[in-house]
This record gives C-alpha cells, structure tokens and sequence, in this order.
C-alpha cells in the first residue's frame, strides 16, 4: 500500500502504541518461502520457524539486556 500515512495510522502496532502508550512496539511479519544457502527458493519448514523464533528470542534478549543495563528480570531490589 506504500507510504500512505491514513492507512497506516490504523495499523495494529500504531493503534496499540496510541491506546497503551507502549514505546517499544514492532510488527513481526513471517513468509513460507525464502533462499536457501544456494540461492534456491526453498519453502520454510516448521523447524525453519522454530530456529527463527529461537534466533529472534535470543536477539531480543540480548537488546532488553542491553538497554536496561542488565536489569531485565524485574529485579527492583538493587543496593544504593
């Protein structure tokens, strides 16, 4: 749909950030199909997922401990 701003102010990730106030917010949009190491289109299996998902787990937690400074279990309880 391109770049128009009235279409896009309704997305789900945008609507989400207006009513909750969310500031980190992304959309995550998956394919059945990619390259393989080949080049050669190749159909995503449900391991392929899964490695996906594993891979994108681990980065978001790498980002989380990165940004609040280690301090991504909720543990309020740090020495002054």
């Amino acid at each position: 749909m391109g770049h128009d701003s009235r279409y896009k102010k309704h997305c789900a990730r945008l609507a989400f950030n207006r009513e909750y106030k969310v500031d980190l917010s992304y959309t995550l949009e998956v394919s059945a199909m990619g390259l393989n190491s080949e080049s050669n289109a190749h159909h995503y299996t449900v391991k392929d997922l899964f490695s996906m998902g594993k891979a994108l787990c681990k980065e978001l937690h790498r980002f989380f401990k990165i940004s609040f400074n280690d301090n991504i279990d909720g543990d309020e309880n740090t020495e002054s």
